[in-house]
């Protein structure tokens, strides 16, 4: 299994929230300056199809799952899919522990340390997995590349899901933050972005439960891993 990404990568502090979430990334995770990106890009059944090459940014913004109502919390893993590739960038995908996103951390931020062609589709598949009796097991994975209504996809100026969390958890608005035009009630990123958001708990779309936020991911687009780590420094240096 490949594991790439740039050493030079963003974790911004924020201090932790609920049980089973990440905080909100704090100032300088978006782009301050996002009207000037743009990376052609479609969206073909939840699948992210560049126009051109590239490479790309994978930003874990939150992650809230319990077992149930009061419950503890499950691990969350992700993998990364470009092309016939795949890509464990936050620990073993395959492990429920080694690769827990669910853990109360900050959020992640990681640069892919290659340019892939264009032809080649960005996929990802998420899993939660709960106790069994031989330690952990797959409760449910959902990827992308099945089209599966377990997963929402956010573009620039789409309305935010009016969808409350569940037993309390942060929201899936609390979790995108600075990524929100509040006064509009729409998504605020750059055009080159695209927000993923997984219910990785129930099937049940009228389930409380439903909330969409069991994993919040961000993707990033570029021309090269290059260009990617310098537009974070740009971002980097309006803050210092």
């Amino acid at each position: 299994m490949n594991n790439r990404f740039t050493t030079k990568t963003l974790a911004f502090a924020a201090a932790a929230g609920l049980a089973g979430s990440f905080a909100a990334a704090s100032p300088g995770t978006a782009s301050a300056n996002a009207d000037a990106y743009s990376f052609g890009y479609e969206i073909n059944n939840r699948r992210v199809v560049p126009s051109s090459d590239f490479a790309a940014k994978v930003s874990v913004i939150g992650a809230a799952i319990t077992y149930g109502q009061g419950g503890y919390d499950i691990p969350v893993t992700l993998r990364v899919e470009v092309g016939s590739g795949a890509y464990d960038l936050f620990g073993n995908a395959s492990d429920a522990s080694d690769g827990n996103l669910n853990d109360h951390s900050d959020a992640r931020h990681l640069i892919m340390d290659e340019t892939f062609v264009n032809g080649e589709d960005i996929n990802l598949t998420a899993t939660s997995w709960v106790s069994g009796n031989s330690g952990w097991e797959r409760h449910l994975e959902v990827s992308t590349a099945d089209n599966s209504a377990q997963v929402k996809v956010l573009r620039n100026g789409d309305a935010i899901p009016d969808i409350p969390a569940f037993d309390g958890q942060t929201s899936t608005e609390e979790f995108l933050g600075e990524y929100l035009d509040t006064a509009t009630g729409t998504v605020d990123i750059a055009d080159d972005q695209v927000i993923y958001l997984f219910e990785l708990g129930n099937t049940d779309p009228s389930s409380s439960g439903a909330d969409f936020q069991d994993l919040v991911v961000l993707i990033t687009l570029g021309d090269s891993p290059e260009a990617l780590e310098a537009r974070d420094a740009a971002d980097l240096a309006l803050y210092d």
